[in-house]
């Protein structure tokens, strides 16, 4: 899963950028391993506390943000960078995905998840205005000008890129 975060990092770490990666799991045995020369850590949402308490990170870059992590990264905006990709599923309102929902029970239920994402995500945007270390990547200036429609929502060009999702042949 998640093979383009990977390739993200081993592209940056062939032009001499070296990131860890960790995988927030809130069921996670902490472990630690390296996959094709990246470390990666899986651990609880507490390890990601005293990673920025140690004050060793000055970025992160998350994919999936959700209400637990933003729960702690909130904490830490006046000391850390947050950049957030955001790819689709975990922004995009029920109607973008409309597809998904076999019958009207899980259209309601998806309406229903729809509604608390999109809290977030207005919560997350607000944040953004008043804090310029909040930075959003997005796969397309179409996928950008999409979110911030539905958002209702006008982001500096300041505040996000346009990074294409790496197409390994």
């Amino acid at each position: 899963r998640n093979m383009f975060v990977h390739k993200r990092m081993t592209a940056y770490k062939e032009s001499g950028k070296v990131y860890d990666v960790m995988r927030m799991n809130p069921y996670a045995e902490e472990c630690f391993r390296e996959f094709e020369g990246v470390n990666v850590i899986e651990t609880k949402g507490s390890e990601l506390i005293s990673i920025l308490e140690s004050g060793c990170v000055d970025t992160v870059c998350v994919h999936f943000l959700d209400r637990e992590m933003w729960e702690i990264l909130k904490s830490f905006l006046d000391k850390i960078r947050l950049i957030i990709w955001q790819h689709g599923a975990e922004v995009q309102p029920w109607w973008r995905r409309e597809y998904n929902y076999k019958n009207e029970e899980e259209l309601e239920e998806g309406k229903k998840q729809s509604d608390i994402r999109m809290k977030l995500w207005y919560e997350i945007f607000e944040a953004a205005k008043a804090n310029p270390s909040i930075e959003f990547v997005y796969v397309s200036q179409y996928f950008a000008d999409e979110v911030m429609g539905d958002y209702k929502i006008q982001l500096n060009k300041s505040q996000y890129k346009i990074i294409h999702n790496m197409i390994d042949t």
